[in-house]
């Protein structure tokens, strides 16, 4: 099934466009059924503000404006889409199936994780690295799209949540 939704295909700049606004839409939408459900669980109420800035902390805004919505989305794209699909990619046509997938779960947990808080950063990036890949994949491996969510992501948190 993931197969069909991220099959190979040229998509031209209108569709490559609709699965960036698609991605981000996702992202948004499981972040925060994640907090709903979080909050849920532990008969709380965290605001996503808090539970968001909990994950990082630069002294300037300037900073973190570089670092969340330029560098990061640029470096980890390449380290955790890119690089490690295009693998997949290649150990796939030599055993003839499934490594990709396990690469691309592999990386999303590994995303998740290098993101801070135990098991609310696996779940939430581990997400939102997921539709990355997703985005990524769809858009025919179009390093772009995929940093384009990533910073569009980004930027939203830094002008919405801080």
């Amino acid at each position: 099934m993931l197969d069909k939704i991220v099959e190979k295909k040229a998509l031209d700049t209108k569709s490559r466009i609709a699965v960036v606004c698609a991605g981000f839409a996702l992202m948004l939408l499981g972040v925060n059924t994640s907090v709903w459900f979080l909050n849920w669980l532990a008969g709380a109420q965290m605001n996503m503000s808090d539970m968001l800035l909990q994950f990082w902390y630069v002294p300037t805004f300037r900073e973190v404006f570089f670092f969340s919505v330029i560098a990061a989305p640029l470096w980890e794209e390449l380290a955790f889409r890119v690089i490690p699909i295009k693998l997949g990619y290649k150990i796939d046509r030599l055993v003839g199936g499934g490594a990709l997938w396990l690469i691309v779960a592999l990386t999303t947990l590994i995303f998740g994780w290098g993101h801070g808080q135990g098991t609310v950063s696996l779940m939430l990036q581990g997400y939102m690295g997921l539709i990355m890949a997703l985005v990524y994949m769809k858009t025919g491996d179009h390093y772009w799209s995929s940093v384009s969510v990533h910073a569009l992501w980004n930027l939203f948190v830094l002008t919405v949540y801080s």
